[in-house]
């Protein structure tokens, strides 16, 4: 755990997560522009990291918010930056930071209940990162009754795609050289590993399926291990090497009823930090 929240602490990832435009600005949509949600709540966010999601929340009329993360260094400087902002609750402000793991903080946060909970927890292929049992948790232990978690829909997609998406063409050609060998080396030792790479759209070679959907409202820890079968068609000119993963959450109507917002990670959307996941099949 403790390498965990330090890998959180250095200031890259962070940089790296705030320039992601498609992520950031859907969260900061559905947070500023659903004032019957936001407007006199009571917001938790979870691992908050510098702090943006939760002063996006005060900045949409959020009466109280309560930030909390895992690392102390990052909890710090979220602190700083509600400071500047006016927003730190020891400047009058309405947003509190506390840094700790959240199912050890019962009874150290300074609310009981939360009519918000707001969180990016997602990894790469959706599940493949811990942060979701934490919401899991908070929303069991905080969230009152009919209370909002943001978002509250998260859907898995998987696509063939030619061998070609692996990037691994580059080999067949160096300089009018053929270094294929190493292109059949990598292809076999990325057999059965997931490999997160950015796939150019034009390497898809079948129809969508949604393999998971999950409910941030009602699911189970449990629910994340799953079995699905799906059926994808072959499209022109139908040669598949690999599986692509992907996934997208929604700021649905069900909370988020004067502006619904979807966070897409597919190949068809503007390129987000999460790119998407990719299998190489055996032949």
């Amino acid at each position: 755990d403790a390498a965990y929240f330090d890998s959180y602490s250095y200031f890259d990832i962070h940089r790296e997560m705030l320039g992601d435009k498609p992520r950031t600005e859907a969260y900061r949509d559905a947070l500023e522009l659903n004032p019957g949600l936001l407007r006199g709540a009571t917001v938790l966010d979870v691992g908050c990291g510098t702090g943006i999601l939760s002063l996006f929340a005060c900045r949409a009329g959020a009466a109280r918010v309560v930030a909390v993360d895992g690392s102390e260094r990052i909890a710090g400087f979220a602190r700083g930056h509600a400071e500047l902002a006016g927003y730190l609750d020891s400047v009058g402000g309405p947003m509190s930071v506390v840094a700790g793991k959240v199912e050890e903080l019962d009874g150290q946060l300074p609310v009981d209940k939360v009519d918000v909970i707001v969180s990016e927890w997602m990894g790469y292929a959706l599940l493949f990162e811990t942060m979701l049992d934490t919401v899991l948790h908070a929303r069991d232990r905080y969230l009152r009754p009919g209370g909002a978690v943001l978002p509250d829909i998260a859907n898995i997609y998987i696509a063939g795609t030619s061998e070609a998406a692996g990037g691994l063409g580059f080999w067949r050609n160096v300089y009018g050289f053929d270094m294929s060998p190493i292109a059949g080396a990598i292809a076999e030792a990325g057999r059965g590993q997931a490999v997160v790479l950015d796939i150019d759209r034009k390497h898809v070679r079948t129809t969508t399926a949604r393999v998971r959907q999950l409910d941030m409202c009602t699911m189970k820890p449990e629910d994340q291990d799953f079995t699905s079968e799906f059926t994808l068609e072959l499209l022109p000119p139908g040669e598949v090497g690999c599986i692509v993963l992907w996934f997208d959450t929604e700021f649905s109507g069900r909370h988020c009823q004067q502006h619904p917002v979807r966070l897409s990670t597919s190949p068809f959307e503007p390129t987000t930090h999460w790119v998407q996941t990719l299998l190489t099949l055996r032949k």
